[in-house]
Order: C-alpha cells, then sequence, then structure tokens
C-alpha cells in the first residue's frame, strides 16, 4: 500500500479533529511536517491511516493532525 503523491490537496491551515472520541482519555496530534499536506497520509485507497485505523487500535483517542504553513526552497548566499 503506497502513499499518494499525484495531486496536491489544498488542506486548511491549522487544527483538525479527525476522530473525537467518545470519552477521549487520550489526545493524539499528528504534525504534519515541511511542505505537508494529508494527502501523504493517505493511501492510494483513500485510507487515512489516523482517521480510519487509528481509533479502532487505541481505546478511545482523540486524534487531530496541525498544519501549517511551510514551504521548501534554496537559499543562495551571495
Amino acid at each position: 500500500m503506497g502513499l499518494s503523491q499525484s495531486q496536491p490537496v489544498k488542506s486548511q491551515v491549522g487544527l483538525k479533529e479527525l476522530a473525537p472520541g467518545d470519552s477521549p482519555v487520550v489526545d493524539i496530534i499528528a504534525i504534519h511536517g515541511l511542505d505537508g499536506q494529508e494527502l501523504f497520509w493517505t493511501a492510494h485507497n483513500g485510507v487515512l491511516w489516523l482517521e480510519d485505523l487509528l481509533p479502532a487500535d487505541i481505546s478511545d483517542p482523540r486524534v487531530l493532525t496541525w498544519l501549517g504553513r511551510s514551504y521548501i526552497g534554496i537559499a543562495t548566499i551571495v
């Protein structure tokens, strides 16, 4: 199961709740890295493991993601 990188996704910047939990006993916050998008955590079959798989493996978590603006560039020193 590979990761899909074929088409960029315009994601909302900030905190997003993926799984609220019934009475959450733990908060899990996934922070996207440089040039990050939710797309990179989603498999070709559309499964977003943080939302679709993780809540089934941990007892009553609240799962959130944080997406901040970041850009990868090249700096030139003159």
